[in-house]
């Protein structure tokens, strides 16, 4: 357990300092975005949106580490789930952080017309996660024994995607109005698409074989690749 704990902790901090936000990092995330030429201002608030979520990825990473260990005692090989929904868990945790957190020196304001998910993610691709869930669920039930821990991680990423987008959609807007459009649109489609990576990897702890499995995890983790990316020709949201 102890061993497992460091292990955590160490590729925590490790995975912190990889993702650690630079100025030009931070203008390459706006500019990936739909924020064509990012003032230093907007950079600005790109980093500092940017370390205030990923400074808690090196807690959550332990703490799912130590839920692995303790309470969901997985299979070997889920270090790429583990990593995933590190990633969710903190993008769920930065989207409350934000819709209760008074924001400093500038006036949170509601847009004129009201946000909608579907503004910020494609339909198709709320349909495609939902009915892989579904598939999933099955399969992971048939098993036998039953895969449970599966099962329980699924339903985590389940509640920590919808609970993102549905937050991104909600929430005040803060800051500059274009940053906060170009953030809670990545946040609602990475955490869509994540979510739906990480059904398609577990597919693979399903006691089923054949073909039409393996296309089944290979189609949703390419969707949910795809989806990380900003739509193309689309405003963030509507104005």
């Amino acid at each position: 357990m102890a061993i497992e704990l460091g292990t955590s902790a160490f590729v925590g901090v490790m995975l912190l300092i990889a993702l650690w936000p630079t100025d030009k990092t931070a203008a390459q995330v706006l500019r990936k975005w739909n924020v064509a030429d990012p003032t230093p201002a907007q950079v600005a608030e790109s980093k500092v949106y940017l370390k205030r979520r990923r400074l808690l990825y090196p807690w959550l990473f332990l703490a799912i580490g130590y839920a692995k260990a303790r309470l969901l005692p997985l299979e070997d090989g889920y270090f790429t789930a583990q990593v995933l929904t590190t990633v969710l868990a903190g993008m769920l945790l930065a989207e409350l952080i934000a819709a209760v957190r008074p924001s400093k020196g500038v006036r949170r304001v509601a847009v004129l017309v009201p946000r909608r998910v579907r503004d910020l993610v494609p339909t198709w691709g709320l349909i495609a996660y939902f009915t892989g869930v579904d598939v999933v669920v099955v399969l992971l039930a048939l098993t036998r024994p039953v895969a449970v821990p599966a099962l329980v991680l699924l339903a985590f990423c389940v509640l920590a995607s919808t609970g993102a987008i549905v937050l991104a959609v909600k929430r005040p807007t803060s800051g500059d109005e274009v940053v906060d459009d170009a953030f809670r649109l990545r946040s609602a489609r990475v955490a869509l698409g994540l979510g739906m990576a990480m059904t398609g990897l577990l597919v693979t702890s399903a006691d089923v074989g054949g073909f039409a499995v393996l296309a089944l995890c290979l189609v949703l983790i390419g969707l949910g690749w795809g989806l990380v990316s900003p739509p193309r020709a689309e405003a963030p949201v509507r104005r």
